[in-house]
C-alpha cells in the first residue's frame, strides 16, 4: 500500500474525529443522558492523539530536536496564539456591547496558562499546546529508548502516563502538559501501527477489531464518564483500553466502510485535513452563527449546531486559504519565500522603467 493510500485513511479519520469534538460541545451529553456522548468521550481525544503519533515521521525528527521545535512550534503554537488573540476579541467585544465590566488581563493569563477552562471563549484549542508538549516529550523518550525493546519501550510509557495522571491529582500544569504525558500512550500505540503496517494485514486488523469490540464495550459499562480536559479519568487501564479500543474501531470502520463511500470519504477527509480550522473557530464562531440561525429560523438541536458550526468553520477557511497571512496565522502554513534572483529582475526592471 502506498503513502497515498495510508494518508487517505487517516485523513477521513480525522475528519470523524472532528465531527465527534464539535458535536461533544454542543451540549448533546444533556440530550443523550450521557451514554452517546460518553461513547465519544471515550476516544474521540486520544484517537486524535493516535493520529499525531501515526503521522509522526521518526525520519526527520528523531535525531533532530531543534527541527522538531521549530515545525511544531509553526503549525501548533501560531495558531494556538492567533485563535486564543482571535476569541479574546470576541469576549472583549461581546462585554463592550452588553456592557460588562471588561477584565483585559484574564484572556491573557488563560493563553498563557494554557489549559482549557483558562482559555476565554475558546476552550478547546487547549488541545494545541498540549499536542506540542506531547510531540517534544514523544520524541525525547523515543530517542533514549530505541534500542529498547517493543515491551520496555510500552512499559516507559505507561510508567510516563501514570506519572502524568498522577501530576493531575495534584496541580494542572501549563499547556495541559499532564494531559500530554497521560496521551504519550495513545501517540506510541499510533506509531506502532505505522511501523508495523497494522491497517493493512487484514487478519490483523479484523482479529484486534473483535477484541476492541469486547474491551470497549466492557470499558462503557465500567469507566464512564472520561474528560481528558477536565482530567476526568475514571480507573487510568480502563481508561487506556476504552481509548485505545475505541480509537481502532473508528480506523477500521473508517478503512472498510467509509473509504469505499464516495460521499462519505469526501466530506470527512475534506474535514480532517481541516481539522485545524474546524478545532480553532467552531467554538469561538461557529457556535455563535448556529445560536442565530436557530433564533431567526426555529431549528435548533446538537445535530445542526454541529453541522453549523462545521460549515461556518469551513467557509472561514476558505477564506484563509486564500491569503498567505492568514494561512500562516491560522494553519501554521510558511509565508512564500520571494528568491533573491527574483527580488534582482524586479530591481533591474524598476531600473529600465
Amino acid at each position: 500500500m502506498g503513502v497515498n493510500e495510508r494518508l487517505k485513511e487517516i485523513d477521513i479519520v480525522r475528519g470523524i474525529t472532528i465531527f465527534l469534538v464539535v458535536l461533544g460541545h454542543t451540549g448533546v451529553t444533556e440530550v443523550s443522558e450521557g451514554l452517546v456522548a460518553e461513547i465519544f468521550r471515550e476516544f474521540r481525544m486520544p484517537l486524535f492523539f493516535m493520529v499525531s503519533g501515526y503521522l509522526f515521521s521518526t525520519t526527520k525528527y528523531l535525531d533532530n530536536i531543534k527541527n522538531l521545535f521549530t515545525d511544531k512550534a509553526r503549525t501548533l503554537l501560531i495558531p494556538y496564539f492567533s485563535f486564543c488573540l482571535m476569541s479574546a476579541g470576541i469576549w472583549f467585544l461581546y462585554l463592550i456591547i452588553s456592557k460588562q465590566n471588561v477584565v483585559w488581563w484574564e484572556p491573557f493569563i488563560g493563553m498563557l496558562y494554557g489549559n482549557g477552562n483558562w482559555i476565554v471563549e475558546n476552550t478547546p484549542i487547549w488541545f494545541l499546546v498540549s499536542l506540542f508538549c506531547a510531540f517534544i516529550v514523544f520524541n525525547l523518550i523515543l530517542k533514549f529508548s530505541k534500542k529498547l525493546s517493543l515491551l520496555s519501550k510500552t512499559t516507559v510509557f505507561i510508567i510516563v502516563g501514570i506519572l502524568g495522571y498522577g501530576i493531575s491529582r495534584i496541580v494542572w500544569l501549563p499547556w495541559s502538559l499532564d494531559i500530554a504525558l497521560v496521551a504519550l500512550l495513545f501517540m506510541f500505540i499510533g506509531s506502532v501501527l505505522k511501523e508495523k503496517r497494522v491497517l493493512y494485514n487484514h487478519k490483523t486488523m479484523i482479529t484486534l477489531f473483535v477484541i476492541s469490540v469486547f474491551i470497549f464495550i466492557t470499558v462503557l459499562y465500567f469507566n464512564v464518564p472520561v474528560d481528558m480536559n477536565n482530567r476526568v479519568y475514571g480507573n487510568l487501564f480502563l481508561f487506556y483500553m476504552g481509548g485505545i479500543s475505541g480509537g481502532f474501531l473508528i480506523l477500521f470502520i473508517s478503512k472498510y466502510l467509509f473509504t469505499k463511500i464516495k460521499l462519505i470519504y469526501s466530506i470527512f477527509s475534506y474535514m480532517g485535513r481541516e481539522s485545524i480550522i474546524i478545532l480553532g473557530f467552531h467554538f469561538s464562531v461557529g457556535f455563535m452563527i448556529a445560536d442565530w440561525l436557530a433564533a431567526v429560523i426555529g431549528i435548533g438541536g446538537a445535530l445542526f449546531t454541529t453541522v453549523v458550526a462545521i460549515s461556518s468553520s469551513l467557509l472561514i477557511g476558505i477564506l484563509i486559504n486564500k491569503i498567505p497571512i492568514f494561512l500562516f496565522l491560522f494553519k501554521g502554513t510558511s509565508l512564500p519565500v520571494r528568491k533573491a534572483s527574483s527580488i534582482k529582475s524586479e530591481g533591474i526592471l524598476e531600473q529600465a522603467k
